[in-house]
């Protein structure tokens, strides 16, 4: 079973965490990258805030820099925390198998 901060998936809909809702959406496209919430909100990336956990970024590992690519995939579920008025959207994961 798939969840977030041991919270099912499926239950993350309508979790308020600090003000801010806990919610769910599906990569519709990733050049530019664009969030679809419900079958009429999509989301493009001036909403969106991406974490490390979802991009591509360099790291420096014993004296070595490498990339890391977390990046985002069509049809990807993310968890995302929305902001109070939904001026901001923060990905903060994606779902990933066990």
């Amino acid at each position: 079973m798939n969840d977030f901060l041991g919270v099912k998936l499926a239950d993350l809909d309508e979790k308020i965490v600090n003000g801010m809702q806990i919610i769910t959406g599906v990569v519709a496209k990733t050049e530019p990258l664009v969030i679809q919430i419900n079958d009429k909100l999509f989301l493009t990336e001036d909403f969106l805030v991406l974490t490390s956990a979802v991009k591509k970024y360099k790291s420096k590992i014993n004296n070595e820099i490498v990339i890391i690519d977390n990046s985002l995939s069509i049809n990807e579920t993310v968890i995302m925390l929305k902001q109070q008025g939904g001026q901001s959207y923060y990905i903060i994961d994606k779902e990933r198998e066990l």
